[in-house]
């Protein structure tokens, strides 16, 4: 009859009920699980990360000296904005000032770097040559800790004041004595562009070491200028005649 069909489909809408309920408890209770392992694996993670560190082995060379200004032998020509401001340094030491044989490093800093990076650098290379008659004389660019990232023109206009460094030091020394660059992140890309430029004093760099530099792409290319700064040093150093030339020859590009 009606009332038997209805009795039978009320006892199967409950056990409908009941399974949905059961099943939805179980969701519940794995959901629960999952959440409670994936707290207890953060909680792990967060420990061994800020309360488990390892102790730091490395050595850090904290350098001592003074900067003085080192005025340049010519006036710099074709710079624009703020570059007017840029400055080269000396770094005068006690313990390493009476070598006889003495070869110049440049350092260049990267972006919203400064020219007192180099006191780190310094005082390790003073270390490593306390046995050895010669040593180096540190020099230094100051960009005013310019935000060398960000537009292409800032870049060209550090690299050419490079160059009017490197004729001023140059001119410090014996003929031909080989200057030694080092450069920083994006610093390493000034020095690179500055072999393009027409003041480049040729000859004067047969060593540039480039630390932590976005050599291949930038990591973010935010302006054109920039991914035409980077097209015009890529073209430069990556042509058959300039690599064979004879300025090119002697240099020596590292990259760490």
């Amino acid at each position: 009859t009606q009332s038997t069909w209805g009795i039978f489909a009320e006892i199967g809408w409950q056990k409908t009920k009941m399974s949905l309920r059961a099943e939805g408890s179980m969701r519940f209770v794995s959901l629960a699980v999952v959440t409670i392992l994936a707290a207890c694996l953060l909680v792990v993670a967060f420990k061994e990360s800020f309360f488990n560190i390892p102790a730091n082995t490395c050595r850090v060379h904290r350098g001592r000296g003074r900067f003085v200004s080192v005025p340049l032998t010519e006036d710099p020509v074709g710079l624009s904005g703020s570059a007017s401001q840029y400055s080269l340094r000396r770094l005068t030491t006690v313990e390493y000032s009476t070598r006889k044989v003495r070869y110049p490093l440049l350092f260049i800093h990267g972006h919203r770097g400064s020219y007192d990076q180099v006191l780190s650098l310094a005082d390790f290379a003073g270390r490593l040559a306390v046995d050895f008659d010669h040593a180096l004389d540190f020099y230094t660019v100051d960009f005013r800790e310019g935000s060398s990232a960000f537009h292409g023109s800032i870049l060209e206009n550090q690299a050419l004041y490079v160059n009017y460094c490197l004729r001023t030091i140059s001119h410090l020394y014996k003929k031909k004595t080989p200057i030694l660059v080092v450069a920083h992140s994006m610093g390493g890309l000034v020095a690179l562009n500055s072999f393009t430029l027409p003041n480049h004093p040729s000859g004067t760099v047969e060593t540039l070491i480039t630390l932590n530099s976005p050599l291949k792409s930038h990591p973010f290319p935010n302006d054109m200028s920039i991914s035409s700064f980077y097209g015009a040093v890529h073209a430069f150093w990556t042509k058959a005649d300039v690599v064979r030339s004879k300025e090119l020859s002697n240099v020596v590009l590292l990259s760490v």
